[in-house]
């Protein structure tokens, strides 16, 4: 039978067929009490020195094992990834580990300013008192 016959049954029965889920849901939760932040750098993600500015983003990778999802800061100056962690979950702790790890020797410059999307992991407690400890903007 065709579908334009079939439909017209179904929603007179309302039967629903089992279909797939639409849209992603993300596996962490955004903190709905944090205010968004300035947006210091004016969507200017380019940067003339290095250490200047810091540009953060996080993925999931699927894998045989389970998801993967690494967190990662490149410097917009010289497209050099400097702090990638990874880890199997979403949260706050690991994008401010791989702030830390961008943070290296020699790395930062006094008041770098990093800029993210308004992700969960990036409006989390953990990790907006992780960034103003360290004198990121």
């Amino acid at each position: 039978m065709n579908r334009k016959r079939v439909a017209p049954v179904m929603r007179k029965h309302r039967i629903a067929g089992a279909g797939r889920r639409t849209g992603r849901r993300s596996p962490a939760r955004a903190d709905t009490k944090a205010a968004p932040s300035a947006d210091p750098i004016g969507r200017d993600l380019t940067a003339a020195h290095p250490g200047t500015k810091a540009v953060g983003d996080i993925t999931c990778i699927p894998t045989g094992e389970g998801r993967l999802h690494p967190a990662s800061w490149p410097d917009p100056a010289t497209r050099e990834v400097t702090g990638y962690p990874m880890a199997g979950h979403h949260r706050g702790d690991q994008v401010a580990d791989a702030l830390d790890t961008a943070a290296g020797p020699g790395r930062p410059e006094p008041g770098r300013v990093i800029h993210s999307d308004r992700g969960p992991e990036y409006t989390s407690v953990q990790f907006r008192t992780r960034t103003t400890k360290s004198g990121h903007r």
